[in-house]
């Protein structure tokens, strides 16, 4: 009897130790910059990344999920790169996800290809960056379609001699490309292009160029931050919007409007996403997040982490939480949702974001000033690679 006690005891103690190692979290790896001046991206994902783990993590049917974090401090590629490496070899992640510069992306692109690894990317704008591996998958904005959508809109409305001026990096130049061929189409004409380094704050260099070109449109593009800052509010100091020339570019955070002012009231945006999108999802989401982080309202950056966040789950479902990475890009090609911005999918070719666009003006609600959507253009699909196949 003795012996059936011992061997009873010695498989209830198996069956234990395989549930603990059952039970262990699958490792996920994020790429974000938490020091330096770009460190409110990081702020962003990992309040998104945070939120979302409190909805999802290891509840109805979703796995147990430890996120490592390693801060890559900016625009450097091969910090990037080594960190990738480090976190795929020593720390055996299952996905890896995040980084905010173009540079960095395509630093990490032959390390996913050597592991045979997905990279689900949180921020990099450049059109060609899915096509340097098939294991990148973009869940946010490109240039393409949101520069020539603002092209589109521009025209419509009667702002169709443009001047542009965009920080001199990889997005900006395609920012340049992708609104030109916009308006051209449109039947309006870009006057001038500004290139200005990336860190600038000071623009007074710039702004008699603009004043002598006469613009009826100003399409901007510049990093979130100090550039958009200091951009925004000189247009509006010059007094440009009584002379009938429009801002247009990327929505500034509602965190950066007081800078700005009330100077800002007017200024028109397009984007993926703004917090007074009014949808259910939206809703919720904006609810959620502002209880948990004291009144904070969400970014297109903190959106972007957090529909990065819901395609990691979903790939680990589909494969146990294995490294199997067929069958995680496979889950994702064609995949849709809704998410906070509306009906979100994955384009089963390009791995790039179907989704809705944004055209967004400031304004000033219940005394706080406010990106307000104005218009909206549904399911609007990335088409570049279509226009730009990879040369064989």
């Amino acid at each position: 009897m003795g012996w059936k006690i011992g061997a009873l005891a010695g498989a209830l103690l198996l069956m234990a130790v395989g549930q603990v190692g059952a039970a262990e979290p699958i490792k996920v790896g994020i790429l974000v910059t938490t020091t330096g001046p770009y460190a409110p991206w990081g702020k962003d994902y990992q309040q998104a990344i945070g939120l979302y783990l409190d909805q999802h993590n290891g509840k109805d049917g979703n796995p147990t999920v430890q996120v490592i974090y390693r801060d890559v401090g900016g625009d450097q590629p091969a910090r990037a790169r080594q960190l990738a490496q480090e976190m795929i070899v020593r720390d055996k992640v299952a996905v890896l996800g995040g980084l905010e510069f173009t540079t960095t992306v395509l630093a990490v692109s032959d390390v996913i290809n050597q592991a045979k690894i997905p990279f689900v990317i949180f921020n990099s704008a450049t059109d060609f960056v899915t096509d340097k591996s098939p294991y990148f998958v973009r869940p946010t904005f490109t240039m393409w379609p949101t520069a020539t959508l603002a092209a589109k809109w521009a025209a419509a409305h009667g702002h169709n001699k443009a001047v542009i001026i965009s920080a001199d990096y990889a997005p900006g130049t395609d920012a340049i490309v992708d609104f030109t061929k916009g308006l051209t189409a449109a039947g309006g004409k870009v006057v001038d292009v500004i290139k200005v380094p990336l860190g600038t704050t000071d623009f007074s260099s710039y702004f008699q160029r603009i004043e002598d070109d006469a613009p009826n449109c100003l399409y901007v593009f510049m990093p979130g931050g100090p550039m958009s800052i200091a951009m925004a509010k000189g247009y509006a100091d010059h007094g440009w919007e009584k002379k009938g020339m429009v801002y247009l570019g990327a929505a500034t955070p509602e965190r950066d409007l007081p800078a700005i002012g009330d100077v800002a009231i007017g200024e028109y945006a397009v984007g993926s996403y703004i917090p007074a999108i009014d949808n259910p999802v939206n809703k919720a989401f904006v609810a959620a997040f502002t209880k948990k982080y004291n009144g904070d309202l969400p970014t297109f950056a903190t959106v972007a982490a957090y529909n990065g966040m819901h395609l990691i789950f979903h790939m680990l479902k589909a494969t146990g939480g294995k490294r199997d990475v067929d069958k995680m890009m496979a889950s994702v090609k064609g995949y849709s949702w809704e998410g906070p911005q509306g009906r979100m999918s994955i384009d089963p070719k390009s791995r790039e974001m179907t989704a809705n666009l944004y055209i967004a003006k400031v304004e000033k609600v219940n005394n706080t000033l406010m990106n307000v959507p104005i218009e909206t253009y549904k399911d609007v699909r990335n088409t570049w690679h279509d226009l730009n196949p990879p040369k064989k």
